[in-house]
């Protein structure tokens, strides 16, 4: 029973490494708040916002957003400006996913309360 969990526990973290690179190395859309003036606020609609797409976290040029629509308005803020926090984010979390693979790998199964095999004497 231990092993199998072992097993699975190994399958859900190389998942996880896969899923976190494959999240790493696509472009996403970043949506960025408008400076609207009052005189063009519709308060029914709610506060505007322009999308962008962003490159990808690991790959692609250093800073390049491309508006998915015209911008009409003044931004507030600067589209696609957290890259580096995602750089970070991803390797941390990989090396620790990886880590979690090591310890495994290190563990070998030999767990405390699994039975030890005895020998019995030829009688």
């Amino acid at each position: 029973m231990r092993e199998r969990w072992r097993k699975r526990l190994v399958v859900a973290l190389v998942l996880y490494i896969v899923g976190m690179a494959w999240w790493a190395f696509r472009p996403s859309v970043d949506s960025v708040p408008m400076l609207v003036p009052p005189a063009d606020y519709d308060p029914t609609k709610g506060p505007p916002s322009a999308s962008f797409r962003c490159v990808p976290v690991f790959g692609g040029a250093q800073k390049a957003a491309v508006p998915l629509k015209p911008v009409p308005y003044k931004l507030d803020g600067t589209p696609c400006d957290d890259r580096s926090t995602h750089q970070v984010l991803v390797v941390v979390d990989v090396a620790l996913a990886a880590a979690g693979l090591v310890v495994l790998r290190r563990r070998g199964g030999a767990g405390v309360d699994e039975p030890v095999a005895q020998e019995v004497p030829a009688a």
